[in-house]
């Protein structure tokens, strides 16, 4: 069951994706983030998901806490493959 439909869940999508984009740069990717019901004790039984959409490939990266609880250092540890991917100039 996403949980995004609640009024501040567009604002906190939009805080996670500057965060990635501050993160990995800006080109031809885009990243989509949603929350989701996960039923883990962990992250108050919610998850974030966060996919990188890229002309070549997507990667998907869930954090096990909702996005509101998402902060800098989350970010920072989605890896070099992220990194990488977002770094080409084509596909």
């Amino acid at each position: 069951m996403k949980l995004n439909t609640v009024p501040h869940a567009a604002r906190q999508a939009a805080r996670i994706k500057a965060l990635a984009v501050a993160r990995f740069g800006e080109g031809e990717e885009a990243w989509l983030v949603t929350e989701e019901a996960c039923g883990r004790a962990e992250g108050q039984g919610r998850s974030t998901l966060l996919v990188l959409l890229h002309p070549a490939t997507q990667i998907a990266f869930r954090i096990l806490r909702p996005m509101a609880d998402i902060g800098p250092a989350d970010i920072a540890e989605l890896g070099e493959r992220a990194a990488t991917l977002a770094a080409e100039a084509c596909c």
